[in-house]
C-alpha cells in the first residue's frame, strides 16, 4: 500500500493537483481542571465569561463543572490548528477568573491544571458534576454523568487528556485505494485494527503521567506505585498512569466485545452493549443514571480510538455511522504534556499523522479476539512499566507471536515509519521535512529514555523535591505567564465574545424547546434505533 501512495503522489505532482498531505483534517480537544492557587479543585461554577457549556462551540465542560474542555474546529494545516488551539486557550485563560469579562464574573484567581492526573481530592463529594441547565438535553447530559459517578467513581472521571481528531481527504481514498473495493469506512477500520497492533508506542513516547496525588488511590491497593514525599505516588517505570489500571479504566467493560471488522458490525455490537442490562447496575440508584445497562449510551464505551460520524437531530451515534460511514477517527490515549502550554506540540501532531497514515496503509487482515487481548496487554505493560529496560512485548512476526524487548520493537516500528514520513513530505507543499523531523525527534526518545516526558517529570520532581501537586503548580504558573503575554486581535476577541453571548441565547432556546416531561424525552431517546437496520 505504501507503494500505491508513492505512485499516486508522483502522478499527482505531474497533474499539479492539491498536495495530499496539505489536505489532512485535524482537530484537538483539550481537557484541563480548574484549580485554586494552592492546588485545590475549584468549586466555582463554569465561568459566566466563558458562556454556556451546553451550547458554546469551542469551550465546554466534560464530567465535572471544574473540568473545562477546549475544542478546535476541524482544520486543514497544522499552523492553523495550533493557532486556533492557542487563541481559544488564551481567551479561556484571560477569562478564567472574570478578567476582561463581558459578564463581569469577578471571582478569585484560578489556574488550568496542566497535568492529566488530578489534584488532591479527599472526598468525592468535593467534585461537582457538570451542570448543563434545565433543558431536556442539558438534564440528559448531567444525569449521564451522575450514572458515571455511581459506576466508576468521580475521581476517575476528572482525569484529563488530549483527544486528537483526524481524517484523510477524499483524494486519499480515490488515489491510493482506487483499484480496491474499499469504502472510506473500510479504510478507517483498517486503520483502527492496525492502531491496536501498534498503539503501545504512544504512551512510551508521549506518556506524561508517571505520578499522582496519594488521595487519588485512597483506600485502594496498587502493586507498582511507590510513595514519594508525603502526598505523592510514583511509578518508577510508568509512562501513563492515566491509561493504566488505576486510571481511566472500567473492569465491567471487559466483557464487552466490539467488532473492528467494519462499521456495520461495530455499530451492531456497540448497540448490543447499550441494550444489555448489567445486574450490578440494577442495585444503583435508578434516579441517578440513564438506565441499568452495561453502557448507558455509546460514549460510555472506553476505547483508545473511536470511529466517528456527526449525528443529526433524532439520531444515535451508531445509526449515524451506519447511514453515512466513518467521517473521522478520534485518538484518545494522549496525556496532557505539562511542558507546553497547549498540552500537545506540533511535532507530536506530525508524528501522529505519520503513525495513523501507516496504520491506514497496513495489513487488511481482521483481528481475532485473542490477538486483540495481546495487543491491549502490550499497551498495559507500556503504561505501567514502559521505561523498564527489560520490558517485553508480544508481537506478530511471520504469522507467529514472539516476545521482543520494547526498545527493539520501537526501533523496528520507527524504521517503518521513517520512509513513509519522507514520502508524506513529498506530498506536502511546505518543503520543510515536517514529518521526517517529527519521527526523528521521537527516535531520540528510544535512543535515550531520559528524553521521554514521563522520565523528565519524575526527574524534576526528585531534583527539586516537588510533590505531584507542587510540580503541577509550577507548570500552571508558567502556562499562565505564557498566555498573559498573548494579546488577541480585536477581531478575534470580538468573535469569541460573540460566541459567549450566542451560547447563552442558544441555551435559553433549548429550554424553550424542551416540551413535555423529561421522562418522555428519555423514553423517546432510547426508542431511537441503534446500529444498522437490515
Amino acid at each position: 500500500m505504501v507503494e500505491n501512495l508513492e505512485k499516486f503522489l508522483a502522478e499527482s505532482k505531474l497533474k499539479n493537483t492539491c498536495p495530499l498531505f496539505d489536505c489532512l483534517m485535524r482537530g484537538i480537544e483539550k481537557e484541563n481542571l480548574r484549580v485554586s492557587p494552592d492546588g485545590q479543585l475549584a468549586h466555582t461554577p463554569h465561568p459566566k465569561s466563558l458562556g454556556k457549556a451546553l451550547t458554546h462551540p469551542v469551550i465546554t465542560t466534560d464530567f465535572a463543572e471544574s473540568l473545562t474542555e477546549i475544542m478546535t474546529p476541524p482544520l486543514r494545516g497544522r499552523e492553523k490548528l495550533f493557532s486556533s488551539l492557542e487563541n481559544i486557550s488564551a481567551y479561556a485563560w484571560h477569562h478564567l477568573s472574570g478578567n476582561n469579562s463581558l459578564i463581569g464574573d469577578l471571582s478569585h484567581q484560578e489556574y488550568f491544571w496542566p497535568m492529566s492526573m488530578p489534584v488532591s481530592v479527599n472526598h468525592e463529594d468535593d467534585i461537582p458534576i457538570a451542570n448543563y441547565g434545565r433543558s431536556h438535553i442539558g438534564q440528559f447530559k448531567s444525569l449521564y454523568r451522575e450514572g458515571l459517578a455511581q459506576r466508576y467513581g468521580k475521581k476517575m472521571q476528572i482525569i484529563a487528556g488530549i483527544h486528537y481528531n483526524f481524517s484523510f481527504p477524499e483524494i486519499f481514498f480515490q488515489g491510493v485505494f482506487k483499484d480496491q473495493d474499499k469504502t472510506k469506512s473500510d479504510v478507517y477500520f483498517i486503520l483502527l485494527r492496525n492502531f491496536y497492533k501498534n498503539y503501545w508506542i504512544l504512551p512510551y513516547l508521549f506518556g506524561a503521567s508517571p505520578a499522582c496525588d496519594r488521595s487519588f488511590l485512597e483506600g485502594k491497593e496498587n502493586k507498582f506505585l511507590d510513595k514519594f514525599l508525603d502526598h505523592s505516588l510514583i511509578g518508577e517505570y510508568a509512562t501513563s498512569l492515566r491509561m493504566s489500571d488505576i486510571g481511566y479504566q472500567n473492569s465491567a467493560q471487559s466483557e464487552i466485545s466490539i467488532s473492528l471488522n467494519n462499521a456495520h458490525e461495530y455499530s451492531k455490537t456497540l448497540g448490543q452493549a447499550v441494550d444489555k442490562i448489567h445486574p450490578p447496575y440494577q442495585y444503583l440508584n435508578p434516579h441517578l443514571q440513564l438506565n441499568n445497562h452495561l453502557l448507558q449510551i455509546e460514549n460510555e464505551y472506553y476505547s483508545p480510538i473511536r470511529p466517528k460520524q456527526l449525528t443529526e437531530p433524532g439520531e444515535r451515534p451508531t445509526q449515524a455511522l451506519c447511514r453515512r460511514g466513518v467521517r473521522y477517527i478520534e485518538v484518545r490515549v494522549l496525556d496532557l504534556n505539562p511542558f507546553t502550554p497547549l498540552g500537545i506540540t506540533p511535532s507530536q501532531s506530525a508524528f501522529l499523522d505519520v503513525f495513523l497514515t501507516y496504520c491506514a496503509l497496513g495489513s487488511q487482515e481482521l483481528i481475532e479476539k485473542q490477538d486483540l487481548l495481546i495487543y491491549k496487554n502490550n499497551f498495559k505493560k507500556v503504561v505501567s512499566y514502559g521505561r523498564d529496560p527489560h520490558c517485553e512485548l508480544v508481537l506478530d512476526q511471520k504469522n507467529t507471536k514472539i516476545k521482543i524487548n520494547l526498545k527493539d520493537a520501537a526501533y523496528e516500528l520507527i524504521e517503518k515509519l521513517l520512509p513513509l514520513a519522507r514520502i508524506m513530505d513529498t506530498g506536502s507543499s511546505l518543503n520543510n521535512k515536517d514529518y521526517e523531523q517529527a519521527v526523528l525527534l521521537e527516535l531520540e526518545k528510544i535512543d535515550d529514555v531520559r528524553k521521554t516526558p514521563s522520565y523528565q517529570i519524575l526527574n524534576l520532581m526528585r531534583e527539586r523535591n516537588l510533590s505531584h501537586t507542587e510540580f503541577g503548580l509550577v507548570q500552571a504558573l508558567a502556562h499562565q505567564a505564557y498566555f498573559e503575554e498573548i494579546v488577541l486581535s480585536p477581531c478575534l476577541a470580538k468573535q469569541m465574545d460573540a460566541m459567549t453571548i450566542q451560547s447563552i441565547k442558544d441555551e435559553q432556546a433549548e429550554v424553550l424547546l424542551s416540551k413535555g416531561s423529561f421522562e418522555d424525552y428519555l423514553k423517546n431517546y432510547f426508542d431511537m434505533p441503534r446500529g444498522c437496520q437490515g
